[in-house]
Order: C-alpha cells, then structure tokens, then sequence
C-alpha cells in the first residue's frame, strides 16, 4: 500500500495522487470497464486519491460512475474511503463570479454523486485578472455551508497564497509543478508553505516523461517539441532554464545507475527523490499503462541512500541557479495562447 500522510488533525492521504490528464486527453475514445478495472485495482494498491478538474472533459461524469462501480465491486467502507480532489478553473480571458463558483462547484457534485465535495482547488490562470481573492472567499462561504470540505490552490505563487492566508481563507494545500528538472518551488513557496501550514502537492515529477528512459540518450528535440506528450513545451524550456539537454542526459544517466542498482526504473528513482527531497507532502501521476499503478506504488516505498542522494545532488550543483516563481512559464503560455486566439478570431 502507498504510505499516507496527515493533511490535518482526522485527515489522510495516500503520498501519491492519481491523476486524471490522461483520461481528458482520452475523452469519447475511453474503453470504460477497462478503465475502472484499472482505476479499481489502483485502489487496492493505494491510489485512493484522485485528482480530476472541473475543465477536463467528462472525467468528473466517469469517475461518479466509477464510485457506483466501486460500491459495488468493494463495499460501502470503499466507497468513503475514496476521496475525489477537483478544481475551479479560470482560464480564459474573463474572470469569473460568485455564480460562476457556485454554479461549477453544483456541477462537480451533480457529475460525482456527492453531497459533499473533499478537496476543491482553486486554479486562476490570470492573477492580473481581478477575481481571485473574490472567488477564495466564495469558496470559504461554500465550505462554511458544508458543500465542500476543504479548499486549496493550483499553481499560486507566493505572494498571491499569503494574501488568500491573511485574508482568512483556510488554505489546505498549494499544487505546482515539482521535479528533480523544476526546482521553483524552493524559491521560496516550499518554505511559506511549511511555515504557514500549508501542504505542499506536487504535479508533473516525471516533467511529461522527460525523466525516464524513453529520453536516455536521445537527441534534443527542441524549444518546441512535437511530442504528443502534453505540456512538452513547458518541460523542455524548463530543461533549458535549469541545465540545458546535455545536463538533462548526464542526470538520466545518474538516476538510471541508481535505477540499475535496485532494479527499478528512473521514473520511480525521481519519483523517490520528490517525495523525500522536494519538501511536497504528496505528488500527483497520471498513468500512461496499467502497470504504472504498481510501478508506482513500488516506488513510494523505494528508499534512496546516501550514496544515490549524494550522486543526484551533484548533477543537481551544475544546473543554473533558481529562477522565476511556480508556474511562469506555464502561464505566460496560457495567455500568449489566449492572445492568440484573440487575434486569430
């Protein structure tokens, strides 16, 4: 089973959190009792966490579906011990109201068949844009009424998180990027997050598939990587920012003679080294096979000693130094994107 961590005085959570990218990518084409074979024998390793949003097309509606099956396939004390996270997401160029909030947060519960949602976090594309403390607060007055549980953030800054903390909204966690290839975090936000008592959660350890072996030893595809992986813009200037493609291949090296070593692959080497390393208090994969879920779950438990953190710290020495704050360059993405539709129309 994936070890747990306490959120909360009451609350636990498996280290690892499922994610639901893949099912958004995979919307209409999903072969759905495969699916919840899948998802069901992740449960059972200790997947019993999972991620959705409410932008991803249909994965709300299917993972409803799966707690009927789930209820079915293992009972009542199953069922209660799955928890669903989801988001309310801007993304676009308009903000978003008060009606806008309740009317998504109405939706997550109708498509997940909850009274109750567990963890809603709020994901704002555009901090230039006005609304986001407005929207924090209506989620506050929305747990106060009981209809969610919990509230934290996707991709906020530090800046932006304290002013949410000192405007009285009881923030649970903040989920940014975090890597062995992405250290902004350590810019200052993991250290307000522990300071504050904010959990820290962690997406894209893997950097889209980056750290693993389908890049060992491959040329350098680039600024703007035709990959069908999601994202693979955003990784590869990353890449650039911190070392440079023959700084990522000495690191895939290092972590494949540690993979080597105890038999395992790079994935879970660098998924070992977030989860002791980064500060996160969990970390969210999506699963691009099966048998990622056991891969995985093997690799929440894999123990990293002296001699392999001492290795990766020091290619980690050679990289540049940390610069920028969580999420930039994905964000400047998003509104150059949403500038050039505008243009574009």
């Amino acid at each position: 089973m994936i070890p747990q961590i306490i959120l909360k005085p009451g609350l636990a959570i498996p280290r690892l959190i499922r994610g639901t990218w893949q099912m958004h990518e995979r919307a209409g084409k999903l072969d759905e009792a495969a699916l919840f074979a899948e998802l069901l024998a992740g449960y059972d390793l200790g997947f019993t966490a999972i991620e959705a949003s409410d932008s991803y097309a249909g994965v709300e509606e299917t993972l409803g579906r799966f707690r009927s099956y789930l209820l079915q396939k293992r009972g009542k004390e199953a069922l209660q011990n799955l928890r669903i996270h989801t988001r309310v997401t801007q993304s676009g160029a308009a903000t978003l109201s008060s009606h806008d909030i309740a009317a998504s947060i109405k939706r997550s519960l109708a498509r997940l068949g909850l009274q109750q949602l567990p963890l809603v976090q709020l994901q704002w594309w555009n901090l230039a844009l006005p609304g986001w403390r407005e929207a924090a607060a209506t989620l506050g007055r929305l747990q106060q009424q009981g209809v969610i549980a919990d509230i934290g953030l996707t991709n906020f800054p530090t800046p932006q998180m304290q002013q949410l903390l000192q405007d009285g909204i009881p923030v649970l966690s903040n989920q940014v990027q975090i890597s062995l290839l992405d250290p902004r975090a350590g810019n200052g936000l993991a250290q307000a997050c522990q300071q504050s008592g904010v959990n820290l959660f962690g997406y894209g350890p893997l950097a889209g598939g980056f750290l693993s072996e389908a890049w060992l030893g491959q040329p350098d595809p680039g600024l703007e990587p035709k990959a069908e992986k999601p994202f693979g813009k955003v990784y590869r200037q990353l890449i650039e920012r911190f070392g440079g493609w023959d700084w990522l291949q000495t690191l895939l090296q290092t972590l494949h003679r540690c993979a080597e070593s105890r038999h395992t692959d790079i994935a879970s080497i660098a998924l070992a080294w977030s989860l002791r390393s980064s500060g996160v208090t969990a970390l969210l994969v999506g699963m691009s096979s099966p048998q990622r879920a056991a891969i995985y779950a093997k690799a929440a438990h894999l123990g990293l000693d002296d001699r392999d953190i001492a290795a990766i710290a020091v290619i980690l020495a050679q990289r540049g130094p940390i610069s920028g704050d969580v999420a930039d360059i994905e964000r400047s993405e998003m509104l150059a994107a949403i500038q050039a539709s505008y243009q574009g129309s």
